[in-house]
């Protein structure tokens, strides 16, 4: 696909004016994926700076060099007062704009994107419409996996790249989880959204945001992004029960279609009549008036706003309802997202990605309403991330479990030790005295299926889909479900 490629109209809509007439080939924030005739963005990022990259960037080959800093290298050098902004533009520009060719489909909230994003990828591939997706775990077109995630939501030159590969591969829609992170950098500030999918806010990455405010008007952006883009009949799918949903529909204009969905209240998509158990759940999906009998293998309360999201998007794609009862009862697990693995030995082992306060609550608070003798529970924090949620999550898994391991989770680098004493404050704080620390994560897994017996639930939380851990800056594979299968076949 030809791209345009000289630097004064790549650089239209951004705050840089220049009459260069240089021709440039190719988009690079990473001096090594520089090459001949590149325009480098010289970034500065939360543990590196991008303008000292910039002579290795000439080196290998870069025309133009753009930054937000008062410095000039020994080839052209264009000042931006917002790099990130001027990023995004360029990388539209160059690629010709292939959001404005797919049908754009953004999902936002604290917990549930992941699965969200899978169930309605998978939806929209089996009624014919062909989706790729970019999202935590993998980037894919309805065809291939093309890689696996860096992030959850990449930087913009990243995004432009995938969304080509996916209109190459013929497919017509894209499902994009959209991190908070993405929007308060601009990641996503030139991709033209069709759909806006919210699921909940919860407080998450205060170390990166610094306030909840700050998150909660990140996650607001994407509406604002939504409302902004050119696409005729757009929409926006809400989760009523949540409050922030309040603060989102303030802000929608007027031609935006609003689907709501919601347990506690009667939404456009309500669900009725749960019946949670360890192994499945069932409910009633109501909408217009008529009832829809879900089964599925997922569990949790959680999955059944995920289910909801899902149908409120369908709806919005002019699916019937009862076309996603079929796909959801044939859907086994997400990955890493309490995805059961079956012990074989009447306990039950579940994995999941829950790394908060209240994920770590809503999680345990489906094990204590269903059948079972004991909940272990094997957790630990991430480290140089949001310190905050240590204590809180200790007193949350103590409370709600009645046996817990606390462990390493990915460290980096932070002392192991020193993590989980600050988790370990918050367990002492309900004084039941109910659990052990073990530092090695497999050694902490293990320990956990040893010790597991008929009805219990065992719950190896934090990391989820992962396959590494992360020690000082080292990347090691690490599965948590490659050990609990182990443990498992050796017990």
């Amino acid at each position: 696909m030809e791209h345009p490629s000289n630097i004064s109209d790549l650089l239209k809509g951004t705050d840089i004016k220049t009459d260069l007439n240089i021709s440039v080939k190719g988009i690079a924030i990473n001096s090594k994926d520089v090459e001949n005739d590149y325009i480098f963005f010289a970034i500065k990022g939360e543990k590196t700076d991008g303008n000292i990259y910039a002579k290795d960037a000439i080196k290998k080959g870069a025309k133009v060099i753009i930054t937000d800093s008062n410095l000039n290298f020994e080839i052209p050098t264009l000042k931006t007062a917002d790099i990130h902004k001027t990023l995004s533009i360029v990388c539209k520009n160059f690629y010709s704009n292939p959001s404005s060719k797919l049908s754009v489909t953004a999902i936002t909230g604290t917990k549930g994107k992941t699965t969200t994003s899978i169930l309605i990828q998978r939806a929209l591939n089996k009624c014919q419409i062909k989706t790729g997706l970019i999202g935590t775990i993998n980037y894919q077109t309805h065809k291939r996996i093309i890689s696996e995630a860096s992030n959850t939501t990449p930087l913009a030159n990243l995004i432009n790249i995938l969304l080509l590969e996916m209109l190459k591969d013929g497919d017509e829609s894209c499902i994009m989880e959209i991190s908070s992170h993405s929007l308060k950098l601009k990641r996503v500030d030139d991709i033209e959204f069709d759909r806006a999918v919210f699921t909940n806010l919860q407080s998450d990455h205060l170390d990166f945001h610094k306030t909840i405010q700050d998150y909660a008007n990140s996650k607001l952006m994407l509406f604002k992004l939504l409302n902004s883009s050119p696409k005729k009949n757009k929409f926006a799918i809400i989760n009523e029960d949540d409050n922030f949903s309040v603060e989102i529909k303030k802000i929608l204009n007027k031609d935006i279609n609003i689907i709501t969905y919601s347990i506690l209240k009667d939404s456009l998509v309500t669900a009725k009549n749960i019946d949670i158990k360890a192994s499945e759940l069932s409910f009633d999906m109501v909408h217009n008036n008529k009832k829809y009998n879900f089964k599925t293998n997922l569990t949790g309360i959680h999955n059944i706003y995920n289910i909801l999201a899902l149908t409120g998007t369908a709806i919005s794609y002019n699916i019937e309802p009862q076309f996603i009862r079929d796909i959801i009862e044939s859907i086994d697990f997400i990955p890493g997202r309490l995805e059961k693995i079956d012990s074989k030995k009447g306990f039950y082992v579940y994995i999941d990605y829950a790394h908060t306060e209240e994920s770590l609550r809503q999680v345990l608070k489906t094990f204590n309403s269903i059948p079972h003798s004991r909940i272990i529970t094997v957790f630990g924090c991430g480290g140089d991330r949001d310190r905050t949620k240590r204590a809180p999550m200790g007193k949350v898994a103590s409370e709600l479990s009645d046996y817990v391991i606390i462990t390493s989770d990915n460290p980096r680098t932070e002392d192991p030790l020193k993590i989980i004493s600050e988790i370990e404050k918050g367990a002492k704080e309900t004084s039941r005295n109910n659990y052990i620390i073990m530092p090695d994560r497999k050694e902490a897994i293990i320990h956990s299926i040893k010790m597991a017996s008929k009805m219990d639930i065992v719950l190896i939380a934090g990391k989820g889909h992962e396959n590494y851990q992360i020690i000082g800056n080292s990347k090691i594979h690490f599965s948590d479900r490659e050990i609990v299968i182990e443990a498992i076949n050796k017990k």
